[in-house]
Formats: C-alpha cells, structure tokens, sequence
C-alpha cells in the first residue's frame, strides 16, 4: 500500500484546527462523535482528449476511488477529482511514521471502487456538453432581452421603457445571469479538475496507478433535525504558499451528504 505521508504537525496545532472546524458545526447543533484517521485511495488517471481544432492532447490527475458511485451526476463526479495530489510522492505504508499526535487515532483503510472509466468519461462529456448548450441559449438570451429592448425604445414604441425598467425583465436578467456565471464556473472548474488546457471532444480516460492520501474524518451526529450526521474530512497534506495548513475537504462533505450510499459506506468504515 502506497500512501502520501501526512505533514508534521503538533498537538496545539491540531486542537486549534479541531475549533476552527467544529465551530461552524456546532452552531448547526451537531456534535462530535469519533474521529479517525482515514487513507482514502485515488487513482492517477490519464486523460486523452481533442481540442476544437482537432488535435489530440494527453493531460494527468487524480481521482478519488472510494467515493465514487453509478449513481453520481456528472458535475459530482468531476468533484472527486484532485490535480493537485500529482506533486506528491508516495511511499510505502510501513515506510510512513506517524508521531505521537496523528498515531493516537485509529487507522481506517478506505476501500477502492471498480471505476469504469468508460462510462465517467461518457458522463462528464454529457455534462458539459449540456452546459455548454445551455450558456449558448442563455447568453443569445439575455442579448436579446437587453439589445431588442433598447431597440424597441429608440424606434419608439410606447411599451419598451416600462419593459425596459420593469421588475419582472430585471429580475428575469438577473437570474439568467446568474446561471450563466455558475455555468461558466463549471466549465472553468472541469479544466481545473481534469488538468486540461481546454474543454476536452472525444474525453478518454485511464487508471494508472493507486495510492491513499491520509484524512482526518470526523463524524458528527444531530438530533434535532435532518440531515442527523455529518462527514467531515481534513487534508493531512499542509497546502499554501506562504503560510501552510490544514485544509478542510468540503466537496467530499457535499458528497457524502448528497448520496445516501456514500453516506453509508463512511458510517460502516468509522464508526465502532
């Protein structure tokens, strides 16, 4: 088993992150119930693509391997992916020692999924295909709310400043608008994700090579009302660029709440 080593780390730096984190939770009413240390497993993944002008371009990722499932939509699935996770070098499990601090809690390996890449590639090609379709319709759209409209104005007709200034076209744009932006951070967001220079025609991918990265996983339990427990996963990789840390995962939190599968597989992993 290869995994990535966790950062140093010191036991007030831990609590203190352990405050930050579940601050926010506690406000929601959930409380703490265990935590582990979880290896979850990813894929180095290879991606093939043509890009508009036809030519065919190769790009590389990581992809996470246990919380994936048939029953994700298309944009869940490119949220499993990590680019950044290729700048780490694994190292054999008995190779990695744990201090005092992290060696406390108990260890969970993570089960790998059978990924058919076949059918991801196909849904996240149908995913932005339909986002690409849809900011085309929207944007011609909101061009013609804005364009007709002051046309309508200058020529004369008697309707057009009312249409013009009226809540309903204001309110009607904005939304639209706000679709367009979503939508365009989605296309942004799958080149990010997937590694790639530019949205990808034709998408092939390919596993390469497996290896776990370390998380601490805290499971919060609520009485009050839905959802009643909550998956929280903390990267033991410090990431930035002047002032290293911890980082929360909150897109495998999103996950895991979203699909009741995922949700039940973490249950049979960590709580004992």
């Amino acid at each position: 088993m290869y995994v990535i080593p966790p950062s140093k780390t010191t036991k007030k730096e831990l609590k203190n992150m352990f405050q930050k984190v579940l601050q926010n939770f506690e406000k929601e009413g959930f409380k703490l119930v265990n935590v582990s240390l979880l290896w979850m497993p990813y894929y180095t993944v290879e991606c093939s693509y043509q890009d508009k002008y036809g030519f065919t371009e190769h790009s590389e990722t990581t992809m996470n391997a246990m919380l994936y499932s048939d029953a994700l939509e298309g944009k869940d699935i490119i949220f499993l992916f990590r680019p950044n996770f290729l700048q780490y070098k694994p190292k054999k499990r008995e190779k990695v020692h744990l201090n005092n601090v992290l060696g406390k809690y108990r260890e969970v390996k993570g089960p790998a999924t059978k990924v058919d890449f076949q059918k991801i590639s196909r849904k996240v090609s149908e995913f932005m295909e339909n986002v690409k379709d849809r900011l085309t319709d929207l944007r011609s759209k909101v061009k013609f709310e804005y364009e007709s409209g002051i046309t309508r104005l200058f020529t004369g007709s008697r309707h057009a400043l009312e249409r013009l200034s009226s809540r309903f076209l204001r309110e009607g744009l904005k939304d639209m608008e706000k679709e367009v932006a979503y939508l365009s951070s989605m296309e942004i967001l799958t080149k990010i994700f997937l590694n790639l220079r530019s949205l990808p025609q034709d998408l092939e991918m390919r596993k390469k090579q497996e290896f776990y990265f370390p998380y601490l996983t805290m499971y919060l339990e609520r009485k009050e009302k839905e959802p009643h427990e909550k998956f929280c996963f903390i990267g033991l990789v410090k990431v930035g660029r002047l002032l290293k840390k911890f980082r929360e995962d909150t897109l495998l939190t999103r996950i895991t709440e979203k699909y009741n599968e995922l949700n039940q597989l973490m249950k049979s992993l960590v709580i004992y």
